[in-house]
């Protein structure tokens, strides 16, 4: 598999070790002997979302949307005359 320039060595790595099927001496199962091609979109966001459910449960998550409100990075850049 010939590394292209915009792929991390994480990413790298991960297809090279689904193709032959063993990471760091641990086997690597695909369904029906397919090997998938790995979307590097989902390599990264599968961790992110991981860290996100762990980091803030679905209870507080209520909390965190209403303090939004105080995001300053939120903020209209030009607020209507009206408002």
């Amino acid at each position: 598999m010939a590394r292209r320039e915009s792929d991390s060595e994480y990413h790298t790595e991960t297809c090279k070790a689904v193709a032959l099927g063993n990471f760091e001496g641990v086997a690597v199962g695909t369904a029906a002997g397919k090997v998938p091609l790995i979307s590097k979109c989902q390599f990264y966001q599968a961790p992110a979302d991981s860290i996100a459910t762990r980091l803030l449960p679905e209870s507080e998550k209520a909390l965190c949307k209403a303090v939004e409100v105080l995001d300053v990075a939120a903020f209209a850049n030009e607020v209507p005359p009206e408002y």
